[in-house]
């Protein structure tokens, strides 16, 4: 009697396991029966099945991971008429799969049972997605370089803005990194009336606009850092003033460039992040991620380490290293207020930036701005929305010296500073010859105060 129940169970097995197979796949070629009669051998087949999310695999460049634990985690199983599950013995062929090549590849996913049976084989699409880690602090050298360039460009005015820019020489520089603290602001320009008690009023749409960036000028130049952004709020509606520091790369192209990288947001096919063409022409690409990643929503009092620097020729890459989580006390109230997440390191896509990590002489850049909505290229507007000490710990460029990349100072000598639309409307200490280190506060109302 428990045989004949014990058979019973397992016939439903069967059945519910072939009612799974037809759901998942659409053409299964194994017929499943219950045990063989006794005494006969088992040649019926196990089954290797593959949920819709396990079709495709996604991994990242120079992961160090277990395939076949990644394909477990991603659904893939495999079940037996007499074994039961044994998802555990998968066996799988990885044929030309390179983890350090971006690309797609094709995996072999198959199974025998404990009668040595071979399931029917099953081809997984795996995409290695180009990456570059967060890279570590390069040497430091304080010695003479060879072949430097000594002179550096003046700059020209741009106006529409209130901006404290400092530029390299055009040399052979492949990148360039900063610690910083991230200032404290107020804004007291908006489109609409606005709350006076608060620094930044979220509900209003701002019309001055802080920013920390950075950024290279090679065949075309490009601005890449912080700026003060809208945010998704506690209650799930998104800001309609700026309320947070969030990373944006801005980048200009040639007209027949093929990889400008225009699109949405995608996050059914993991875009994360979308870009868009501000001309007719699509020269002048925008980019910003994902406004619900709030772990990449940066505050007054967070220390970083922001690094922009060229991982292959033609291309520059943001990366944001989070060093200290703010104490500042609104802060702290605003993160927890709206549920944010703690900041963590971002880094971006690649993006091009012709002539970067070429034999290009090339020029890196260090800005604190208040931007002004509408004004760029016009006379800056008087504003008494300011910008409070922002602490600049280091500043280094980055260059191949003999083969070893290092860590060089971005010192008075090799670049030149403009504080615009004049000097008067900031306050700034001398750079540190040693860190490239300077403490900048912007505050266009002060001689009016």
């Amino acid at each position: 009697m428990q045989t004949k129940i014990t058979k019973i169970f397992k016939i439903v097995i069967v059945l519910l396991l072939v009612f799974t197979l037809f759901a998942c796949e659409k053409d299964p070629n194994n017929s499943v029966d219950p045990d063989p009669p006794n005494g006969e051998k088992d040649t019926i087949r196990p089954l290797i099945m593959v949920n819709a999310d396990a079709q495709t695999i996604r991994v990242k460049q120079n992961q160090i991971l277990d395939l076949k634990d990644t394909l477990i985690a991603a659904g893939i199983k495999a079940m037996d008429n007499v074994d039961g599950i044994i998802t555990n013995k998968i066996e799988i062929n990885v044929n030309d799969f390179d983890i350090s090549k971006p690309g797609e590849y094709i995996i072999d996913v198959f199974v025998f049972d404990s009668s040595n049976n071979k399931s029917e084989v099953k081809f997984i699409t795996v995409i290695v997605e180009e990456y570059y880690g967060l890279i570590m602090e390069y040497p430091i050298f304080t010695g003479e370089i060879p072949d430097e360039v000594k002179t550096v460009d003046k700059q020209l005015l741009f106006g529409g803005a209130f901006y404290f820019k400092t530029i390299s020489t055009k040399d052979k520089w492949v990148g360039i990194e900063g610690v910083i603290t991230l200032p404290e602001f107020e804004i007291k320009r908006y489109a609409t009336s606005y709350n006076t008690e608060l620094n930044v009023d979220p509900n209003c749409k701002n019309l001055d606009n802080p920013s920390i960036y950075m950024g290279g000028q090679a065949a075309y130049h490009s601005d890449v850092g912080l700026s003060l952004s809208q945010v998704l709020l506690g209650n799930g509606t998104i800001s309609k003033g700026s309320y947070a520091y969030r990373p944006f790369w801005r980048y200009i192209t040639s007209i027949s460039e093929t990889n400008k990288d225009i699109g949405p947001v995608d996050i059914n096919n993991h875009r994360r992040y979308g870009v868009s063409a501000t001309n007719a022409n699509e020269t002048n690409m925008i980019a910003n991620w994902y406004y619900k990643d709030t772990e990449y929503y940066y505050l007054p009092g967070d220390k970083i380490r922001m690094i922009v620097y060229s991982p292959k020729p033609d291309y520059l890459q943001l990366q944001i290293e989070v060093l200290e989580k703010s104490t500042l006390e609104s802060s702290v109230r605003i993160r927890e207020e709206n549920n944010w997440k703690d900041p963590a390191n971002f880094i971006s896509p690649i993006f091009i930036s012709a002539g970067h990590g070429t034999n290009m002489k090339v020029e890196f850049k260090r800005v604190n701005a208040i931007d002004q909505s509408g004004n760029e290229g016009k006379t800056a507007i008087m504003t008494g929305s300011n910008v409070k000490i922002a602490v600049w710990e280091s500043v280094y460029l980055h260059r191949n010296i003999n083969g070893t990349k290092y860590r060089v100072a971005f010192t008075e000598e090799r670049s030149d500073t403009l504080g615009a639309p004049e000097d008067k409307y900031f306050t700034y200490t001398i750079i540190d010859p040693n860190t490239g280190g300077v403490s900048i506060t912007i505050h266009p109302n002060k001689e009016n105060e």
